[in-house]
């Protein structure tokens, strides 16, 4: 498909603030000493350009594994109506090599190099860009205006030629997502259990029978007993609970009533609140 008319940023411009939105503005920085991170555009005989051709197509740079390409516009994108300004976008390239449904998520920034000062000023906004097959380009259809560029007393062109850069950032996406459903009324289940010969409990751990509609199970390690209440996420994690509950002294106790004819009861109250989907 011809990308050339695909979506692209707001129009606004380097050199005339007066066009520019207040968040674009914002992000204009001047006199940063590092070049571009990922593609550095000489033109020499600059005249001669804007003279000849309407779109200028530079070779393919890598950024963020995947290949691209700065499509320069010397007297503007028309389409746009862009005229009298420099229009620069950034194309996504081989996209025919990625997967159905592909996607790139990248944040940009365009520099020209102001020669007067030995300096890099780049106009950035810091928003995140979607690509995908039906949108492979976006940029700024007026980012310089053309009669400010001209103006030697500016720095941008000088013995007719000029420097134009890009970077490009791919937003990798690691997020994790789930979705949480609350259970209007939720139910509760009940299980009772009676542990005899409780001396004689010689494992580390112990299980119940299962209960309830998911098959709770009581985690008994034969160190106590006592009532306790608990609310908390069931997830990856399938076993909760009080790992010092009761001390065993306690719980041997007589006088405490929790074992009684070496036998004690432990009482299970589950309410599901809600479920989580990841």
């Amino acid at each position: 498909m011809d990308t050339e008319d695909s979506s692209e940023l707001p129009n606004f411009s380097l050199l005339n603030n007066t066009n520019a939105s207040d968040s674009i503005e914002a992000a204009i920085l001047r006199g940063r000493d590092a070049p571009p991170s990922h593609f550095l555009f000489k033109i020499e005989s600059f005249s001669l350009l804007e003279d000849s051709i309407d779109i200028y197509r530079t070779s393919q740079f890598e950024a963020g594994g995947f290949k691209w390409r700065l499509l320069i516009y010397p007297t503007g994108d028309s389409s746009k109506n862009a005229e009298n300004h420099i229009s620069i976008y950034l194309e996504l390239m081989e996209t025919s090599s990625l997967p159905a449904g592909w996607e790139v998520n990248v944040i940009f920034n365009f520099l020209i190099f102001n020669q007067l000062q030995d300096k890099y000023d780049s106009l950035q906004d810091g928003r995140v860009r979607r690509y995908h097959a039906m949108k492979t380009k976006w940029g700024i259809t007026k980012f310089i205006d053309l009669k400010a560029f001209h103006n030697p007393l500016k720095g941008y062109l000088i013995d007719d030629t000029c420097v134009f850069g890009a970077e490009v950032f791919v937003v990798k996406s690691t997020f994790k997502g789930e979705c949480l459903s609350m259970i209007k009324e939720p139910a509760t289940c009940y299980h009772l259990w009676e542990i005899t010969e409780f001396s004689t409990l010689l494992d580390e751990k112990y299980l119940s029978e299962p209960f309830g509609d998911y098959n709770w199970r009581i985690s008994l390690y034969p160190n106590g007993h006592a009532e306790g209440k608990d609310e908390t996420v069931f997830s990856t994690i399938l076993d909760w609970g009080a790992r010092k509950f009761i001390p065993l002294h306690k719980l041997k106790d007589p006088k405490q009533g929790f074992l009684v004819n070496n036998t004690c009861i432990i009482e299970a109250e589950v309410t599901v609140l809600g479920f989580i989907k990841t």
